[in-house]
């Protein structure tokens, strides 16, 4: 009988303050891509109890969660050394964990968007984001970094033809912890020419302003688990400086982007250097002037265009990588 491997997912989760969701949505995005099979595989995931984690992660993962604290060691004792680490937290991997791995004799690790500090050896790392701001040189590691390598939903590899509506699409990352939301509504409700999709994700409030919103030309969209289709029609989208930025840029649309949170800021003003992506505002300030002169431009668009820095095949690639390096003799 095939001995089932484990796989750990490193990950963080809260409403925004440390971690915000997109780490747990990358997550899930490769297990459900690799290591969905259950005969072979057991996901666990292992996080930190930050501000309504839990809660939060089990929105999308009912069980097999495991709680980073002084005894997750033992929680974790079933470790062989033929079982697989995820790394997704940008928090990074601490003394604790790396001294657990090499105890362990662990020697399939993945260290997505981290700068390895401590250092761990023989680890892969898949740097796409981070890569934006520091490049790393290490010959201990096996290292894939580059804009190709930033991690999204494989469906944003497909570049399919659409006719245009004079829509925009409207998100604030899977929390609106600053309530962004309706800071944008609220400026942009009186362009009657252009209908606005407003994107409310799964953890945001109930308490929420944006939930009470009425305008002919809003639409909130809820409990959406495929934002494809969405973004594929639009001419525009104004989004947060998250993984939602790079899905625009990756399927070529006019993206105007707000720095909600400092981490953010080598992203946002690597786009913006190249004119892919337009700053309309930092932390809870707006450009308000700004966002209006650029939607007003924005009716001309007809088409979107392919963009050379992401092609939205970085998870195709990790698979290969995976299959490769940790699955080839199982």
């Amino acid at each position: 009988m095939q001995k089932i491997i484990n796989v750990i997912f490193r990950i963080d989760i809260d409403t925004g303050l440390k971690a915000g969701t997109g780490h747990l949505a990358r997550s899930l995005t490769i297990k459900n891509e690799i290591f969905l099979n259950r005969n072979k595989y057991r996901c666990f995931f292992l996080f930190k109890d930050l501000n309504q984690s839990k809660k939060l992660i089990s929105k999308y993962q009912k069980k097999d969660l495991i709680i980073y604290n002084n005894n997750f060691k033992e929680k974790l004792k079933f470790i062989s050394k033929n079982d697989i680490f995820i790394f997704d937290t940008p928090f990074g991997i601490d003394n604790r964990m790396k001294k657990f791995i090499e105890n362990k004799k662990c020697i399939k690790t993945l260290l997505i968007d981290d700068v390895n500090k401590p250092n761990l050896n023989k680890a892969i790392i898949f740097n796409g984001i981070k890569y934006l701001k520091k490049k790393l040189t290490n010959k201990k590691n096996k290292i894939f970094q580059g804009t190709k390598y930033i991690l999204l939903n494989k469906i944003f590899a497909k570049h399919k033809s659409v006719n245009l509506k004079n829509e925009i699409l409207i998100g604030s990352g899977g929390t609106d912890k600053k309530h962004n939301l309706i800071k944008i509504i609220n400026v942009v409700k009186k362009l009657k020419d252009l209908k606005f999709l407003v994107i409310v994700g799964e953890a945001v409030d109930k308490n929420n302003p944006v939930n009470k919103i009425k305008c002919s030309n809003i639409r909130l969209l809820k409990k959406k688990k495929n934002l494809y289709k969405y973004y594929l029609r639009v001419k525009g989208c104004i989004l947060s400086g998250g993984i939602m930025m790079f899905e625009s840029l990756a399927l070529g649309k006019k993206t105007f982007v707000l720095e909600t949170y400092k981490h953010q800021k080598k992203s946002i003003d690597f786009f913006e250097k190249k004119k892919l992506v337009i700053k309309i505002g930092v932390d809870n300030k707006l450009y308000k002037n700004k966002l209006l002169m650029g939607l007003n431009k924005i009716q001309n668009i007809n088409t979107s265009s392919k963009n050379k820095y992401i092609d939205g095949k970085a998870l195709l690639r990790l698979k290969k990588i995976i299959n490769r390096e940790f699955l080839s003799n199982v």
